[in-house]
């Protein structure tokens, strides 16, 4: 898009494009009807139709709020590394397994039913930064309702909903929990399976548990005062709500799967008194789990013993790496450690997936770059078992599937996946120095390579050698790897962008391993690349008569998310023209400006333009940077569960699609945009520090501290804080490799003056630069 201005539909095109291959870009958000698809015969509803006019027919409140075509937000829940997970909506409504049926709070005051429509929300992870949920309730009446939901690493489902009298009178308080035929993700969430309607054909209660469709049981830890099922034609079950009254029955069946029922706690609570209910739904096989549950009168205990367990388990991973930033800094670094934790959650097993339900697939390019995040953050083993599992999907003559799932690799062509396994391979010994690795996946590297420079043979003839096409020479074929171009497939930069990243990175395996032969070879050939990769962005631009830098070469268009792949972690700044560089990111910045300050009209944007904080910080727009974070962390939905989707609306309540919540490639970029703040590469073979650090962190007590942030140097730990009156201390600790360019640091301040050691020393144009550690420098 060449325009500033952008529209909806082009933002879900590129949100499609982005993330999946060439059979989801068609797809669009609502398409069929926002309530699904209609029965062939016309003459039935389909089940979210029937059931949005039952909505719409209902007390506000009795319902999911997609049902009136209104948006809902929600989070993923699950065990570190999968393979299932659960959903928990912004109005309470839980989804206890993949495309399952849901639990859903109901509260009665003195009487009087309270629903998600009668109460304030508040979202929040347990220690503002793990991946264990809680939504809070607040009433009119002084009723509060927190659910929290965990899974332990055994694949148990735990639910526990918390209340509270907060007001000055006593009440009779009842609890409700009900089972429906719904799930979380709205029918407009058509992408891989719609969302809404989900079918209970079996209720039965079975001693402490009821069973659902004869497979899944629902456990209450203490049972509930009464509980009781329904057919559809006995009255849905927000209809015996309001009555006041459980269902009739014990167990039904309901052949059309619109079955519900509803559990029973009642309580008499005084002022700041409390009290609680768990449900407990393992993931696997209940009849374990079902066998040792304890007796009601240990059952606060056992909960609490699992969710203490559950917080210590996440607690320890998402802790191998330490930033501290002073109060004015806010929540940046809760939200990089939930960002972590939703990369973990979504996975399956090896599978690295960018989501849990619309993306429940493995593609390459999300998953390097997760797994690169990863590796920054001290977690190597995920990063290490994604890659050596998708490594064998290659196939003989060196192609990589853009994804895979269940049903094998995808076979479309995308140009960025070989780039991007050698990239990701590579990474293992960038960050870990896992030279054994390396060598095991050696022949998967020497068959990528040879396909790239296959491809790089279809644009090397004499007709690409003159007239237009001479811009196409030595680059990629099309393909549709990359933003918007799934229409029509174009020479997109965004693949030799990464095919460059992987030759650059296959010849330092070559060198690791003494294959000094192949390093000199592909070194000649990533040198030729680079050189026509270069020449033909001038000609784009040429072309096109461009003052900025183009995305693609059919089409010449402006895409800074795109072009920052050259930047991280592509390390190709060299190949794009300065000052085209410098014009693409003010540009950019003005856009986002635009946007914000209500100048340029805008419908939605994707987060995926946090890659451009990494951007704007190599560039040295340390402000830029920090405003463009800071409008993006903005528009986390809900706040408190630090999350994005893939594509967020001006309008929130808006019926759009949204892609998965948690979004984990988007996660990854969050982590890589915060982790650039402190610490870059840089491809002349430096270490910048504190490029993204702004003043006011320093100023304030205690002001920076990074300690085992991982680089292409190994583990770094450093300081920055206010020495007295206009002076600066930066310390550096020991541990590091020097780079050949040493480490550089770039201080939110003009230099007037600076010691290295003690000793004066003289700051260059790139900051100032130090060889030897430990180091402590005055500024």
């Amino acid at each position: 898009m060449r325009g500033r201005a952008t529209v909806a539909g082009a933002f879900v095109a590129l949100a499609f494009s982005l993330a999946g291959c060439a059979q989801v870009a068609a797809v669009a958000p609502g398409a069929g009807g926002l309530l699904g698809p209609k029965d062939p015969n016309a003459a039935k509803q389909s089940p979210n139709d029937f059931f949005r006019s039952i909505a719409r027919a209902a007390p506000r409140g009795t319902h999911p709020r997609y049902f009136l075509d209104e948006q809902t937000t929600w989070t993923a829940i699950g065990p570190d590394g999968g393979p299932r997970q659960a959903l928990l909506s912004s109005d309470g409504l839980l989804e206890v397994d993949q495309r399952s049926f849901s639990v859903e709070p109901f509260l009665r005051v003195d009487g009087r039913l309270v629903t998600w429509a009668d109460v304030v929300s508040t979202a929040s992870l347990a220690e503002g930064a793990l991946p264990i949920p809680t939504l809070e309730w607040r009433s009119a009446d002084g009723i509060a309702l927190a659910v929290t939901v965990f899974a332990t690493q055994d694949g148990v489902l735990w639910a526990r909903y918390a209340l509270d009298n907060r007001g000055a009178a006593s009440r009779d308080v009842e609890l409700w929990l009900a089972l429906r035929p719904f799930q979380v993700n709205p029918p407009w969430q058509s992408l891989n399976g719609a969302g809404g309607f989900s079918p209970i054909h079996h209720l039965a209660r079975e001693d402490r548990a009821v069973w659902v469709n004869g497979a899944k049981a629902v456990a209450w830890l203490p049972e509930p005062d009464a509980f009781g099922a329904a057919r559809f034609d006995q009255g849905e079950v927000a209809k015996h709500l309001a009555a006041g009254r459980v269902p009739p029955e014990r167990r039904v069946f309901d052949a059309a799967g619109f079955a519900s029922g509803a559990s029973l706690h009642r309580f008499t609570l005084a002022p700041g008194a409390s009290a609680e209910v768990s449900l407990a739904i393992p993931f696997g096989d209940p009849r374990p789990f079902l066998a040792s549950l304890p007796r009601d009168t240990d059952a606060p205990a056992h909960v609490a013993a699992a969710l203490a367990a559950t917080q210590r388990h996440w607690r320890v991973r998402l802790a191998r790496f330490e930033i501290a930033l002073p109060p004015v800094a806010g929540d940046l670094v809760a939200s990089l450690r939930a960002a972590l934790g939703q990369i973990l959650v979504a996975r399956d097993g090896p599978m690295l997936r960018p989501g849990t339900r619309t993306y429940a697939r493995a593609w390459i390019r999300d998953g390097v770059l997760m797994a690169s995040a990863l590796l920054e953050h001290g977690l190597a083993d995920e990063a290490r078992e994604f890659l050596r599992w998708y490594a064998p999907y290659q196939a003989p003559d060196g192609r990589v599937p853009c994804c895979v799932d269940g049903r094998g690799a995808d076979p479309v062509p995308e140009h960025d996946s070989p780039g991007q396994l050698l990239y990701g391979i590579v990474s293992l010994h960038r960050y870990e120095r896992d030279v054994r690795f390396v060598a095991e996946l050696w022949p998967r590297i020497e068959r990528a390579v040879a396909f790239v420079e296959s491809l790089r043979a279809q644009r090397l003839g004499p007709a690409y050698e003159s007239g237009d096409a001479q811009r196409f020479f030595g680059l990629l074929p099309e393909s549709i790897s990359h933003e918007g171009y799934a229409k029509r497939p174009v020479h997109s930069y965004w693949d030799d962008a990464w095919a460059l990243r992987g030759l650059r990175d296959a010849v330092l395996a070559a060198e690791l391993l003494g294959k000094r032969a192949h390093a000199a070879r592909w070194s000649a050939l990533a040198d030729a690349f680079e050189r026509d990769l270069a020449a033909s962005i001038e000609a784009t631009m040429r072309h096109f008569v461009l003052d900025t830098l183009p995305a693609s070469a059919d089409l010449g268009d402006f895409d800074p998310s795109a072009t920052a792949i050259f930047l991280a972690p592509g390390l190709a700044r060299s190949v794009l023209p300065a000052n085209a560089l410098a014009r693409t990111y003010q540009r950019y910045v003005e856009d986002v400006r635009g946007r914000r300050g209500g100048r340029i009209a805008w419908d939605a944007y994707t987060p995926y333009e946090l890659r451009n904080v990494e951007a704007l910080v190599q560039l040295g727009r340390r402000d830029d940077a920090l405003y463009l974070l800071t409008e993006l962390l903005g528009d986390q939905r809900p706040p408190g569960w630090r999350q994005w989707g893939e594509i967020v609306w001006r309008d929130p309540a808006a019926p759009n699609f949204v892609g998965d919540l948690p979004h984990a490639w988007i996660a990854a970029g969050h982590v890589r945009a915060v982790r650039s703040l402190f610490v870059f590469e840089r491809e002349d073979d430096t270490l910048v520090l504190g490029a993204g650090v702004p003043l006011a962190w320093i100023e304030q007590e205690p002001g920076v501290r990074v300690a085992g942030l991982r680089t292409h140097y190994g583990p770094l730990a450093y300081s920055m804080r206010a020495a007295g009156p206009r002076r600066i201390e930066v310390a550096i600790e020991p541990g590091l490799e020097i780079p050949r360019g040493g480490i550089v640091i770039e201080p939110p301040v003009a230099i007037r003056a600076a010691t290295l050691d003690g000793a004066p020393v003289q700051r260059s144009l790139r900051g100032i630069v130090v060889h030897a550690l430990p180091a402590r420098i005055l500024i």
